[in-house]
């Protein structure tokens, strides 16, 4: 969908798998793990986010980030996760340091209204849960508009 959107815009690009290798992050393990890497190789206005992103090559949340229905719904395309027996939603943010997921967690509050918690997962890594029936279905209602056909599940 998004290289797409892309294309329609006159912007040639592609996505390819990449393997990320074995590291550690503020002392924890992040073990061998293969994600989707979205590439341009003719539109410059991509560097800005790239360095925004990844300031001195570390994985960061921007600190001018702000959270709208339509980044949500990508955050949760890409990360999202759901469908557990207790019906809780929330999101993989395994490779952000604990002040990034806690700034995000903030956002949430703060952009759109949606409670969550910060949690560890069995790794001992964090992650965004919303636990409460309420906020899932704010959050489901806040997404929903903007889901592809393949992310509705």
């Amino acid at each position: 969908m998004l290289v797409r959107d892309l294309h329609s815009n006159g912007i040639e690009s592609f996505i390819g798998e990449v393997t990320k290798k074995v590291s550690w992050l503020e002392g924890r393990f992040m073990p061998e793990r293969r994600y989707d890497l979205l590439r341009s190789l003719n539109y410059a206005e991509f560097v800005p986010e790239r360095v925004r992103w990844y300031p001195n090559g570390i994985k960061a949340v921007p600190p001018d980030l702000r959270l709208t229905p339509v980044v949500l719904t990508h955050w949760f395309c890409g990360d999202g996760r759901g469908g557990d027996q207790k019906g809780t939603l929330g999101f993989c943010t395994d490779g952000f340091s604990i002040s990034d997921v806690d700034f995000l967690v903030y956002r949430l509050s703060e952009d759109l209204g949606i409670t969550t918690l910060r949690t560890l997962n069995h790794r001992g890594h964090p992650q965004i849960l919303v636990s409460r029936r309420d906020e899932a279905v704010r959050l489901a209602d806040c997404v929903s508009p903007y889901l592809p056909e393949c992310c509705v599940y």
